[in-house]
């Protein structure tokens, strides 16, 4: 973080805090328990395929070769039984619930301002409010 005065407001923008290494809540906590977050959430879908659209793109600028993403998106378990891949990227961070669950270990809820981000496109000032 910047240095700050007491006084001061401070914004760090990087949404990779949120799905990042499971310790952050807890140094984030030891840094400022008193810290006021904002969390802009999109279609848990919208953003696995925009996500998985950025993959993409990064492979072909890459010259690599694409992946599928049925293949990536489903695994079959030890029964046989089909189930959703938590461990690719673009589903384990479209999670919100398991996320901020372990950020609701460390903050009250009341220290979130959770905004609908397909909502706060179409009109931002009424959802900052």
């Amino acid at each position: 973080m910047p240095k700050a005065c007491p006084d001061d407001v401070i914004i760090e923008k990087t949404p990779a805090y949120f799905t990042a290494n499971p310790q952050v809540p807890q140094r984030v906590f030891q840094f400022n328990p008193k810290i006021k977050f904002i969390l802009i959430v999109r279609s848990p879908i919208t953003r696995t395929v925009s996500d998985f659209t950025q993959i993409l793109q990064t492979k072909k600028e890459r010259n690599k070769p694409p992946i599928n993403f049925e293949k990536m998106s489903f695994i079959k378990n030890c029964n046989g039984s089909i189930q959703l891949n938590k461990r690719f990227k673009p589903i384990r961070n479209s999670l919100y619930a398991e996320h901020l669950n372990r950020w609701l270990n460390y903050f009250p809820l009341k220290q979130f301002l959770i905004i609908d981000g397909d909502k706060f496109i179409e009109d931002p000032l009424s959802q900052a409010c």
